[in-house]
Formats: C-alpha cells, structure tokens, sequence
C-alpha cells in the first residue's frame, strides 16, 4: 500500500505547483457534483439514484487515475533528477580526471628534469667544484623545490576514499574551488570505507558542509578550505574547515531555519543538516573562530566492515 501512496512533501513542493494546483480545480468541482447528486437522491426518484451512482463510479474513476497520473510524474521527476545527478558527477568526475593528467603530467616532467639535473652535477662533484655545486644547488634544486611545494597534489588523497557519496562530493568541491580560486587542501588518514547513510542522504549531509564552505570561503580576505578525513574502525572523521570574512556571528543562530549569511536569510542548510544529524544519531562538532568556520562530523561505516574486524 506504501507503494502507491504519494510523496506529499514532493506534490506540494515548487516543481509540482501546477500539478496540484490543476488537481484542486478537478477535484473540486467533482466533489460539488458529489454532494449535489448526494442531495438529489433524497427526492426518491429512481433517474436521480442512477444519476447518483453514475457520479460516483465517474469520482471514482477519475480520482485512481489522477493518482496514478501523478504517480507517474513523480517517478518522470525522480529519474529526471537522477540523470541530472549523474551527469553533474560525470562532469565532476571527468574534470578530476583532466586535473589528475596535468599533475601525472607535471611529476613525469620532474623526473625527467630530476635526471637532468643529477646528471649536470656528476662533473662538478668530481671536480669537487663547490662554487658549481652551490650555483646548481641555488639555481636549479632550490627553484625546483618551490615549484613542487606550490604544486597542489591534494587530489591524488582521493585514492584512499572508498565511498562514492564522499569522493564525489569532493572532486566536485575541488572543481568547484579551482574555478573560484579558493585554496583547496584534502588530507586523509587510513582508507575511507562505504559509509552506513544511504548514498542520497549522505551525498545531501556533504553537499551542505561543502557549499556552504565554497560560499564562505569565496568572500574571504584569503579564500581557503581544507578538508580532513580520519579514519578509525567503525567510523570516519570528517573535518572542514573554511575561512570567512571577518564579521560577528552568533553561532547559537547558526542552524536556525531561514538564517543565512548571505544578507536575505533564505539559508535553510545547517538547519536541514542538524536536522539530518539528529535523524541518523551522528555527532557534530562546530566551531567558530574570528575568521574560520570548522565542522567535525563523525560518519559511520557500514555494518560489513565492522563485523569483518570484529
């Protein structure tokens, strides 16, 4: 019976507004010849008690097949959303693969250059030609050294995370980043196993802390994010943290539905996020310094991996 009832949060939502709207100017006229008909049949004539069942065979009718109609539109709306998920991480996706060629690119660049340089520094060690050594240590080691230290090598870290919901919210994040000009670091300690949320709901709870760290982030004076996964036995750690522009917050307000930063208080994801974390009994850390915020989120691991270690 679950199955065929309706998602009324859905039907009532803005991507529905025609429908149930158009559903009120049927269901309503019919439910006035409803009781029109009902109020016919007290005369006792057998025309207006057939009148009477015509009607209500004819609600009867139209109102399953409206159900199933809206029925269909809301699985056309839940596959139209779904392909439209998928294409964004395959965008996601393939822009992480691009960026992970030009840094594979940049490290087989150095180990080329990397043989050059020991090779031009073999006569000048036998020569014991210090004043050489120092000039190629100064010109060339030194150079190459800042060079791989700017270098950002924080996506190759996705490797260590398993679970789709959090390597694919975080390559977005990093596009989303790269294009904005924000400093992205990922770090992650142990491998990120598939987590016990179901994949939309965890892909929801991620999306929240990563946009409103791209959001927060994009307004500061030094726009920044780093991100750190640590990885126990049962569960995973997930901190991010983000610079701001220097304002005063009152974090007790934070999570109320409706407030937001950004000046027409339309925001309704922290409150969606606490919401979320008291549904699934997660732990959630927040704090908030004079120009950073930092959320610690503990998400559990799926039931398999515990028993295997156990």
């Amino acid at each position: 019976m679950k199955r065929w009832s309706l998602d009324l949060d859905l039907f009532f939502s803005d991507a529905f507004k025609t429908h149930y709207r158009k559903s009120f100017f049927i269901i309503l006229p019919l439910t006035g010849f409803r009781i029109f008909s009902s109020f016919m049949t007290n005369r006792n004539s057998s025309f207006y008690v057939r009148f009477d069942t015509t009607i209500s065979l004819l609600i009867f009718i139209l109102f399953f097949s409206w159900l199933f109609y809206i029925k269909h539109l809301e699985q056309v709306y839940r596959d139209e959303q779904t392909i439209q998920r998928q294409e964004e991480e395959n965008r996601s996706l393939q822009g992480m693969v691009d960026k992970l060629g030009h840094l594979y690119d940049e490290v087989r660049d150095f180990r080329h250059d990397f043989a050059g340089i020991i090779a031009s520094m073999e006569p000048a060690i036998a020569n014991q030609d210090m004043a050489e050594v120092s000039t190629i240590y100064q010109d060339v080691f030194l150079k190459t050294n800042e060079k791989l230290r700017k270098a950002d090598y924080t996506a190759f870290n996705l490797h260590n995370i398993h679970d789709i919901a959090i390597r694919n919210t975080l390559a977005k994040a990093m596009i989303v980043a790269d294009n904005q000009g924000i400093h992205f670091n990922l770090e992650t300690v142990g491998v990120v196993e598939e987590l016990a949320l179901p994949i939309l709901e965890a892909i929801r709870i991620l999306s929240i802390l990563t946009t409103n760290a791209l959001e927060a982030a994009s307004e500061a004076e030094s726009p920044q994010i780093r991100v750190a996964l640590l990885a126990g036995d049962r569960s995973v750690r997930f901190i991010i943290e983000n610079t701001r522009k220097k304002e005063e917050l009152n974090p007790s307000i934070l999570s109320q539905k409706g407030y937001s930063t950004k000046g027409n208080h339309s925001g309704l994801g922290l409150a969606t996020l606490e919401d979320m974390v008291f549904h699934y009994n997660l732990n959630l850390d927040t704090q908030l310094g004079e120009t950073t915020f930092r959320q610690d989120l503990e998400l559990p691991f799926k039931d398999e991996k515990r028993g295997g270690e156990e």
